[in-house]
Parts: structure tokens; C-alpha cells; sequence
């Protein structure tokens, strides 16, 4: 109970800024041409860094490593992150295309979209006087 009141007032759904949904936008845009590619970088180190922001607060509360979904999602996200990154980096040496990349984004975000929902569930728990 005092785990829970400790951190009752911290949301883990907070962590996934509102600006998500507008730093995924920016990665496909990047993804369409090269007029706006230098914008895909930065937006998925955004996201990168909420992740990083999430497993860091899942640690802090000793939630980190009990939840197998969580592990396993965190495990997915690793390949296409990496992929995504050294698109972004340079494109040439790349292995992926730009119809790949937005391929890989797209199930990045859908994965981080089942964290939130994630997130969300351990709020509650955490809400809870039981």
C-alpha cells in the first residue's frame, strides 16, 4: 500500500506525450520524400526517448521485468527502432526503402499505442485503495 500511495500521483500514461500521434506524422511525412526526411530523425528520437522515459519509471517502481507483455513488446520494438534509426541516419546505407520504413513506423506506433494501454492498466492498479 505505500508503493502504491508513493507513486499513485505519477501516471505512467502521462510518460507518452500528447504530441505522439504529431511525432508519428512527422515520421511518415519523412518516409514520403526528401523534402521533409530530415524531420525523422528527430521526431523518432522523441519517441525513443519515451520509451527510455517508461522503462525508467517501470524500474523505479519495481514493475519492470513482472510484466512479460511488457518485456515482449519492449523486445518488438527494439528491430524496427534500430532499422528506423539508421534509415533516418543515412538512407543510402540503409537496408530499408521508404514503403519499409513507413512499414516499420506503422507497427512501432502500434506498439507503443498497446504500452500505453499498458500504462494505463498499472495507473488503475495504482489508483486503487486495494
Amino acid at each position: 500500500m505505500a508503493h502504491r500511495e508513493q507513486h499513485r500521483g505519477k501516471k505512467l500514461r502521462d510518460i507518452f506525450a500528447g504530441t505522439m500521434n504529431y511525432y508519428f506524422q512527422k515520421i511518415y511525412e519523412a518516409t514520403w520524400g526528401e523534402l521533409k526526411f530530415p524531420l525523422g530523425g528527430p521526431h523518432l528520437s522523441f519517441v525513443e526517448d519515451c520509451l527510455s522515459h517508461f522503462r525508467l519509471a517501470l524500474e523505479e517502481r519495481k514493475e519492470w521485468g513482472i510484466h512479460d507483455s511488457i518485456s515482449y513488446h519492449f523486445e518488438l520494438i527494439d528491430y524496427p527502432l534500430s532499422e528506423l534509426k539508421k534509415y533516418f541516419s543515412n538512407k543510402s546505407a540503409s537496408k530499408l526503402n521508404d514503403k519499409d520504413a513507413y512499414i516499420f513506423a506503422t507497427f512501432l506506433e502500434a506498439q507503443i499505442k498497446y504500452l500505453e494501454t499498458i500504462a494505463a492498466e498499472i495507473d488503475e492498479t495504482y489508483a486503487s485503495p486495494v
